[in-house]
């Protein structure tokens, strides 16, 4: 599976938008999470054909250290998702999938060169649209992009990696929004997608860059500015909580519902 699922290679067939009212979340809980989570295996079934089972299987061992960002309408229904995974015992999934096939690199000597430090790089596992809201996506998308950059600034991370699909990567590469490749890892069949590659994001380099040659996307990635009907998250969302408090919230939310349902 690629981790992104765009415009680019979602179905011109039916596109329907259902609302114009949007609410954007970071770490959602409850009712919200599993919204996300049906959402993610909706886009990724439809794009690559991956099944639930695939995903567990990919992602499970990382579930501890990830959350999840989403795009809402006004009833709740998630639009968009993105899966970020935090550095914690298993590592981050792009760091560790590029020693395995089809690379077979050395995703240690890579980050080096590359001025990466595992420990304070966030990984963009998944970033998907729903179809039917093919004709919003690259707004939903930089919805989800400036929650990514808001929250990395928020918790002091200065990059991020990504398996990323080669035509998501020409997508993204339109709205302004550039990831660098790693020296001589090309792209490689990967998980559904005939052509995914490893790449990574200086953060603070991506949005000096945009700062000058591209005003209107920096102020998007940074300030959410240009986001019709979109509800942003508070400052205080986007301080994202430690595996503990995650799961302990979780729990609370399981055990009031199943207070409501006894």
């Amino acid at each position: 599976m690629s981790p992104i699922a765009t415009i680019s290679n979602i179905a011109d067939h039916g596109a329907k938008v259902r609302r114009q009212s949007w609410t954007l979340h970071v770490d959602p809980v409850g009712d919200l999470y599993e919204s996300a989570l049906d959402c993610e295996r909706a886009v990724f079934l439809q794009a690559y054909g991956n099944t639930i089972d695939e995903l567990d299987g990919e992602y499970g061992p990382y579930d501890d250290s990830s959350f999840l960002i989403s795009v809402t309408d006004d009833s709740g229904y998630t639009v968009g998702v993105c899966r970020i995974i935090t550095p914690g015992a298993m590592g981050t999934k792009t760091l560790n999938d590029i020693n395995a096939s089809p690379w077979f690199a050395d995703s240690a000597r890579l980050a080096r060169a590359c001025g990466i430090a595992p420990d304070k790089t966030w990984d963009i596992a998944t970033l998907g649209v729903r179809a039917e809201y093919r004709t919003q996506a690259p707004m939903v998308t930089m919805a989800l992009l400036h929650a990514m950059v808001a929250t990395t600034r928020a918790n002091g991370i200065p990059a991020v990696t990504a398996m990323l699909d080669e035509r998501a990567r020409r997508f993204l590469s339109f709205m302004d929004v550039h990831f660098s490749t790693f020296p001589g890892v090309e792209a490689g069949a990967y998980l559904g997608s005939a052509a995914t590659r490893p790449v990574y994001m200086d953060i603070v380099k991506m949005l000096s860059a945009n700062r000058t040659a591209n005003p209107i996307t920096y102020r998007t990635l940074t300030l959410g500015e240009g986001l019709e009907g979109m509800a942003l998250p508070s400052r205080e969302s986007l301080r994202v909580r430690t595996p503990q408090q995650r799961a302990e919230v979780r729990e609370n939310v399981v055990a009031e519902l199943s207070l409501v349902a006894g």
